[in-house]
């Protein structure tokens, strides 16, 4: 990084630098999404910026097959393991921090009936899956004490506005009023232990086996919260692989 954004980085003096080094309290993740990644072949055009600095192309497929299934925004593919991937990561990367899922969900268009957005079963195995790879990286010993679902409610959702239905209960806004979708009942289920054994998260992406992936399980435990989180614009993305 210092040698790519050289003085546009802020400088410390020696007290500042001793102040902040390890003075995080906790990493707080936005995981929606993976991508594959490669070295930039042509240099950025226009000036500088965060994404710029990066100094990476970003692909969806590889060799023709495409990395997950998309949700309805463009950015959005479906791959559960890049949920195991980043805690990991920062397991390994940064001496296993404190680490809080601030964010984490699928997207739907806007333009479905009610009846659809209820029956959601799509966002169903979104969740069970990526919590699946989360209990993962839990088992392995990420220091994981909290997850939030993005997002407890159909909202007005930045550039898209009405346009992307990421909640798990669906608000009418013509009326203001609120129906539970599928989805929001199978959270109750699984956080409550009383769903069947094919509610409760159970393998990973790909089919593969997960570990004692019960809802009720003696393993670390996992803070569930379907509270609307507060998080950067930009998801956080886990890139993985080189194309």
């Amino acid at each position: 990084m210092q040698d790519i954004v050289k003085d546009r980085l802020p400088s410390f003096t020696p007290e500042q630098a001793k102040l902040v080094k390890g003075s995080s309290d906790y990493f707080g993740i936005n995981q929606y999404t993976t991508y594959y990644i490669a070295d930039q072949q042509t240099p950025p055009q226009g000036p500088p910026s965060y994404s710029s600095d990066w100094g990476v192309q970003y692909y969806f497929q590889r060799n023709g097959v495409q990395i997950g299934q998309m949700a309805h925004s463009i950015w959005l593919y479906i791959v559960p393991s890049g949920m195991y991937g980043v805690v990991n990561y920062l397991k390994e990367k940064y001496h296993n921090p404190i680490i809080i899922i601030s964010e984490n969900g699928m997207d739907q268009p806007g333009n479905l009936t009610r009846e659809e957005y209820v029956h959601d079963a799509v966002r169903i195995d979104f969740y069970k899956n990526y919590l699946t790879e989360l209990k993962r990286g839990i088992d392995g010993g990420a220091n994981v004490i909290g997850y939030f679902a993005w997002s407890l409610l159909d909202n007005f959702e930045w550039l898209s506005g009405y346009t992307s239905k990421f909640g798990i209960v669906y608000v009418d806004f013509a009326t203001l009023k609120r129906y539970p979708k599928d989805s929001a009942y199978w959270f109750r289920d699984m956080l409550s232990g009383t769903g069947s054994k094919a509610a409760t998260p159970q393998t990973g992406s790909g089919g593969r086996p997960a570990g004692s992936a019960s809802a009720t399980s003696n393993g670390p435990a996992l803070l569930v919260s379907l509270l609307v989180s507060l998080g950067v614009l930009l998801p956080s993305i886990f890139m993985v692989s080189s194309v």
